[in-house]
């Protein structure tokens, strides 16, 4: 009985032999289709060539979706991370002006970055002498993220993850 392994590919270096493979399975029906003589040729591709690169195309398709989907989701943890670290100094502006971290909002901050707004939920606990941010993820990022999880970081730079995975990759 054969054992087939299924592996999502993860960097570029995993999908450029594919891709390959592909392209040159293209040139070859394409080669093909060019090179014919007979009256049948002339026509357009046949079924089998047609078939044969539907068959590519879904491998293809099945195996860069999944390492696409990740780096989606990756990209923006990435980017909340970031978010959450120019809060932070945000925050320390705050309290700066106010010798208090309580009141702090996200709109008292003076934040403009909106691009989170749809995976992830900020959520700021300021005390007088406290504070921490966190990112709730949201949806499909929930579901897609379950190794991170809620990203928080408190006064003291101390970052934190809900998920199971560690902590240095889960924030850049």
């Amino acid at each position: 009985m054969l054992k087939f392994e299924h592996r999502i590919a993860q960097t570029k270096e995993d999908i450029i032999p594919v891709l390959l493979l592909f392209l040159q399975s293209v040139r070859y029906v394409w080669m093909s289709f060019l090179h014919k003589t007979n009256a049948r040729s002339k026509r357009g591709f046949s079924l089998l060539e047609v078939l044969i690169v539907l068959a590519i195309l879904g491998v293809l398709t099945c195996i860069v979706y999944p390492s696409y989907m990740q780096h989606l989701v990756a990209m923006r943890r990435t980017n909340v991370a970031a978010v959450l670290l120019d809060l932070a100094g945000s925050i320390e502006q705050f309290y700066i002006r106010g010798n208090t971290y309580s009141g702090a909002t996200l709109s008292n901050l003076g934040t403009n970055d909106s691009s989170y707004k749809n995976y992830y939920k900020i959520n700021i606990k300021g005390t007088a002498n406290s504070y921490s941010l966190s990112a709730v993820p949201l949806a499909n990022q929930a579901n897609a993220d379950s190794l991170c999880g809620t990203l928080g970081l408190d006064q003291e730079g101390n970052k934190t993850i809900s998920g199971n995975g560690d902590i240095a990759s889960c924030w850049p």
